[in-house]
């Protein structure tokens, strides 16, 4: 199944510090990095095309806050795409998103909120992929631990399907040199709103809730049925993915509250950090953000 949190809950010292033909001196992309390097298909091109760092193997993550369980069509959502790193010290991004049913089309429209931090690479045409990406300002060159940027995402219209985000980045060490940099990728599907026109399973008006969060390695996840339903129940990381299982198999209509221990699916304690989790029944969906603290 899918998750509207890091399809795989699978961005630039700087994406936006990379090359896509011949090598060049790492600050030559500092104003933003080249189309089609969010591992976007076909080429699934990131940071690494110039950069020596390696993907995901670092200590840091990237996330996009404000993304919707499932979108309303047509409706504008604003984003925070989310990078940090202890030990680096520049930041840069690229994300694009595009339609699971047809990867050659773009799933809405991208929009800069801080033209002074943010830029976008529209398509030639409507349908086509737009690419959001930072400018020189928005790396942040010496601020320490990470940064944020902010894009409004327009959701595509009716009958569009899932929506898959691109986002790769890196956080780098600000040696104005392709070496030493961290990057980061996740790979993300948030699925259209269901209809009500067949009747779907309705979740309460607060579908999931964690308390208290954040946790202090445990965290009580309470949510309601008006009906009977297949729930699934997980916890997925910034990666999207699965860490524990919560709960899976039919339920019946009423409230439930179940404890997470802060504990794997292997029985580890998981490591501090953010982590999401993730209610699935076969119309609906709801995602909790849960930062884990030891």
């Amino acid at each position: 199944m899918s998750f509207p949190v890091p399809s795989s809950l699978r961005v630039s010292g700087i994406c936006a510090l990379m090359a896509v033909t011949i090598p060049v001196a790492a600050s030559a992309f500092s104003g933003g990095p080249p189309d089609g390097t969010a591992g976007d298909p076909p080429n699934n091109f990131n940071c690494t095309l110039c950069h020596s760092g390696t993907v995901n193997t670092g200590d840091g993550s990237v996330a996009i806050m404000g993304l919707p369980a499932a979108y309303d069509p047509g409706a504008v959502y604003p984003l925070e795409v989310v990078i940090a790193d202890p030990v680096q010290s520049r930041w840069g991004f690229e994300m694009t998103v595009l339609l699971e049913s047809d990867m050659d089309s773009g799933g809405g429209d991208l929009a800069s909120v801080d033209m002074g931090r943010t830029q976008i690479s529209e398509g030639a045409t409507p349908d086509d992929r737009d690419y959001a990406k930072h400018v020189s300002a928005g790396t942040d060159s010496g601020v320490s631990g990470g940064t944020s940027w902010f894009i409004d995402w327009t959701a595509p219209a009716v009958g569009s399907g899932e929506t898959h985000f691109y986002l790769a980045g890196n956080a780098a060490n600000n040696n104005f040199a392709s070496s030493g940099d961290l990057i980061y990728t996740i790979d993300l599907i948030v699925p259209e709103a269901a209809s009500d026109v067949d009747g779907p399973v309705v979740l309460s008006d607060a579908p999931l809730q964690l308390f208290p969060n954040p946790a202090p390695g445990r965290s009580v996840v309470r949510f309601a049925l008006d009906q009977v339903s297949t729930v699934d129940l997980r916890v997925v990381d910034v990666h999207g993915r699965t860490v524990r299982q919560l709960a899976s198999g039919s339920m019946a209509e009423g409230e439930y509250q179940l404890d997470w221990d802060g504990m794997s699916d292997q029985g580890r304690a998981l490591p501090a950090g953010v982590y999401y989790t993730v209610l699935q029944t076969p119309t609906e969906r709801a995602a909790e953000r849960v930062v884990l603290v030891r």
